[in-house]
């Protein structure tokens, strides 16, 4: 599983880690571009909450279609369960009238009970930056044996990012908030900053 984000103030914590999504289980009402992060599930809720309805489920799912670009060496398409490790312990997941939010309320690992409002995008946007982690962890293991060819691919990967339509439909900002740090990383110019930006960002 790759890098896991929790990519800049007020975008999604994603939470796929290095290796593991970390979000975690909010007591509080948390947004599903929240920056709070718990110990990832990869299960598919699909098939392990039968109690969230399909019409939900179906919609998160197109969402994660968005991001149609191949995912690095490794790595496939997330479930929800990846993105919303919550959506595990969710005894139900409710329409709000007019907006198409879903409120996703049940109890934590912990035994707290929890709150998640998944807004529109917001699971788009969990899935783009999934997929740029894991298209940041290639490009860095291939920096570290010397591997241009790779290198060369996660960087093409990585540059288009910002073109990924969940990214121009739901939060442009977000690819030009990380510009003066991806760039500066790809020419070269400024490699460490870029790598410690994902470290961080994508643990």
């Amino acid at each position: 599983m790759p890098l896991g984000t929790r990519l800049l103030a007020g975008v999604a914590c994603l939470g796929i880690g290095i290796t593991a999504c970390t979000s975690s289980p909010a007591n509080d009402e948390t947004s599903g571009n929240s920056t709070e992060g718990t110990a990832a599930s990869g299960n598919d809720v699909a098939t392990t909450q039968k109690n969230i309805p399909a019409e939900p489920i179906e919609l998160f799912e197109s969402e994660i279609a968005l991001v149609s670009e191949p995912y690095s060496p490794g790595q496939s398409a997330p479930t929800l369960g990846n993105l919303f490790p919550q959506l595990v312990g969710a005894t139900s997941v409710n329409p709000q009238p007019n907006d198409g939010t879903y409120v996703a309320e049940g109890s934590g690992e912990d035994g707290e009970p929890f709150t998640l409002v998944i807004a529109p995008g917001d699971t788009a946007v969990r899935a783009a930056l999934y997929w740029q982690c894991g298209w940041a962890k290639e490009y860095f293991d291939a920096k570290d044996v010397g591997n241009q060819s790779r290198i060369d691919a996660a960087a093409d990967a990585l540059r288009m990012f910002p073109d990924l339509q969940a990214i121009t439909e739901y939060n442009p900002d977000l690819a030009r908030m990380q510009e003066g740090l991806v760039e500066p990383m790809l020419d070269g110019s400024d490699d460490e900053a870029g790598r410690r930006f994902f470290e961080r960002e994508c643990n």
